[in-house]
């Protein structure tokens, strides 16, 4: 057992080797503990990631080394484990809806750096990345019916966008932040630029008494031509001039990128009605039950009706995760994890093994489950281990879903061969994708996919009903276990992640009562690059320097150490206006700098004097490997030169 009273700081894990991975596990009893483990090695995946093109400038995000595997969370115990969670250094506890605003904002914050705040998260490029061909469909509600009719809510809800996808698109974006800005207290409005749904979808946050607009999905802002607050899109559309200066796309963009003519080009903007779609990703574990997050797929994914998918291409950053519940049938425990039961006896009730066997021969016996996940369900496996004496006894497995009928998936009956599945024997059978032909040792009956994300609205629930007969006796059919597999979608961009040091793990659930729950960490390590150092100074202008926008046309800093001797392929360098650098001065002061030496050109027109800027400087080696941010260092433009 894991208690605060028994873990001090000194007290680090660094796992046991197991196959060529790093395995650690702990006993968990209490609704909350915390833990440590200590990564060897230089390399995560937060310091590896690097950009790649999607279509149109944009970019997405990959990891060039990812240490993580597997976080395996295992009900051991006797009760239901409700809302486990693991949060590992503070980030990622994305379960709901305000778990999210309390990890990006604070009661100190005004409603301007609130709203800063929830555009910094929303529009990274580690939450989402704009790809319309590999997004979640539709791209709007349905403007026949009511908004949450179709299944634009699916990924238009914030909390389902960060921990299911990653792929994103314009009004996807716009209704995940428009969301998390009315959960936050702000007033919000998605709006389009074109008549109906047509051209492009941005939003509009309502602080310091107008609106003022932001493009998620372009990761862009337009300050007004005084540079000193953000525009409202009738501003935009009235001057031309604010957009036609400012970059878009991001700052991995290689070149700087504009928006077109057709950018805020219709007064007034086409709004769009966007609800209150937020769920939990919290979870029920019943005892037998296990919920392991992987950071690898199977390529097993849904993205509803996406037309412009052609041949299907799985999504960027796909994790498959799984369900995988296996009572214990020899103990009445089991029961607490069932649905239903009829003519049912069990190895505890009378001593009389299969573990399940019929209570009388008069009518079939039946146990049914329900398998539920807030993650969308792509996959499955169901199955066990079943005992069968005679050959007219009769097993069948059944699958439902929705509104659907009982499907009979498979099952061993009196047209098996002689001497077919007699005893005791194992199978499985995948409700993932269309069957031919029982191929994991029953007869399937189905022909069409009973799991169908890529075609079909995601599935959340399904059920699986057991059905055991014989004519002869009570004993001659039954289950020993039984074994359900429920593969699901998740984004590995929202995984509680180990990174290389210390990482401090928290456990908490909402379970009364006791519980007993297993946690196991499985991951790599690696060094084969070490990062570079970050840079250690300014060059110019000096930290806390005044200076004159005349004199000031490039910032310089003290080139960044490389250990592994092969030099500096770039640097990635923020200004701002805050020294938590909340948002950047403009779109155009969060750049790659694309460039070995530690010197960037300062855009023209943007800096106000009187005001001072904060900025900081990150290096990434010929290996793709990155620094951290260097300290904040500042300079203030001198006021007399203010144009």
């Amino acid at each position: 057992m894991i208690s605060q009273s028994n873990i001090r700081e000194d007290n680090l894990a660094s796992g046991k080797d197991v196959g060529g991975k790093k395995e650690l596990s702990q006993i968990v009893e209490k609704n909350y503990c915390f833990y440590n483990i200590q990564v060897c090695g230089t390399l995560d995946g937060f310091n590896t990631v690097y950009y790649l093109d999607t279509y149109g400038g944009h970019k997405r995000e990959e990891v060039k080394f990812e240490p993580n595997v597997a976080l395996i969370i295992e009900n051991i115990g006797d009760t239901d484990v409700i809302a486990p969670r693991i949060i590992i250094n503070g980030k990622r506890n994305w379960y709901s809806v305000d778990d999210i605003l309390n990890e990006i904002i604070n009661d100190s914050m005004n409603e301007e750096e609130k709203t800063l705040a929830i555009f910094r998260f929303i529009s990274d490029i580690s939450i989402n990345a704009h790809d319309n061909n590999l997004r979640v469909s539709p791209p709007y509600p349905d403007e026949e019916s009511n908004p949450s009719k179709n299944q634009f809510k699916e990924r238009a809800n914030p909390v389902k966008a960060v921990n299911c996808f990653y792929c994103s698109g314009c009004s996807l974006s716009a209704a995940n932040f428009v969301i998390l800005c009315r959960h936050a207290g702000l007033e919000a409005r998605a709006i389009w630029m074109s008549e109906r749904y047509i051209y492009h979808c941005v939003a509009e946050v309502k602080y310091n008494g107008k609106y003022h607009l932001f493009d998620p999905e372009q990761n862009a802002f337009f300050l007004d031509l005084g540079d000193t607050t953000i525009a409202s899109y009738e501003e935009v559309y009235r001057c031309p001039e604010i957009k036609m200066r400012t970059h878009m796309c991001g700052f991995a963009q290689k070149e700087e990128n504009y928006p077109g003519e057709s950018y805020c080009s219709i007064y007034p903007p086409y709004s769009m009605p966007v609800e209150d779609w937020v769920t939990t990703m919290d979870i029920i574990l019943r005892p037998g039950e296990s919920f392991i997050k992987r950071w690898d797929n199977v390529g097993k994914f849904g993205r509803v009706f996406n037309s412009r998918n052609n041949g299907q291409r799985p999504p960027y950053r796909l994790a498959n995760g799984k369900f995988v519940y296996k009572p214990d049938l020899s103990r009445n425990i089991y029961r607490k994890g069932m649905v239903f039961e009829r003519n049912v006896k069990s190895l505890e009730d009378d001593g009389v093994k299969p573990n399940l066997h019929m209570d009388t021969i008069e009518q079939p016996s039946i146990i049914m489950y329900k398998v539920t996940s807030p993650y969308p369900i792509v996959g499955g496996i169901v199955g066990g281990i079943f005992y069968r004496k005679n050959q007219d006894d009769v097993i069948k497995v059944y699958f439902s879903s929705g509104d659907q009928d009982w499907v009979e998936i498979w099952s061993v009956k009196e047209a098996s061969l002689p001497g077919k599945n007699l005893g005791v024997f194992e199978a499985y059978e995948d409700i993932s994708y269309q069957n031919v032909g029982g191929s994991r040792g029953l007869d399937s009956k189905f022909e069409v996919s009973l799991i169908d994300p890529l075609n079909t609205a995601p599935k959340y629930e399904y059920y699986i009903k057991y059905e055991f007969h014989s004519n002869i006796s009570p004993y001659d059919v039954g289950i020993e276990n039984i074994y359900l597999e429920t593969i699901v979608q998740m984004s590995n961009t929202s995984l509680p992640a180990l990174s290389v040091g210390e990482n401090k793990i928290e456990y908490t659930d909402k379970t009364k009562g006791s519980r007993h729950v297993k946690i196991t960490h499985v991951w790599h390590e690696s060094s084969e690059s070490i990062p570079p150092e970050p840079p250690s100074a300014p060059v110019s202008p000096r930290d806390n320097q005044e200076i004159s926008l005349v004199s000031l046309k490039y910032l310089e800093w003290e080139p960044s150490a490389d250990p592994d001797g092969k030099g500096i392929l770039d640097y990635h360098l923020q200004v701002s206006l805050s020294p938590n650098f909340l948002a950047p001065v403009s779109p155009n002061f969060d750049r790659l700098t694309r460039d070995e030496q530690p010197k960037w050109k300062i855009p023209e027109g943007w800096l106000v004097g009187g005001r001072t800027y904060y900025w900081r400087v990150k290096a990434r080696n010929q290996w793709g490997a990155w620094s951290n941010w260097s300290k904040p260092w500042s300079f203030t433009v001198i006021k007399e030169e203010y144009r």
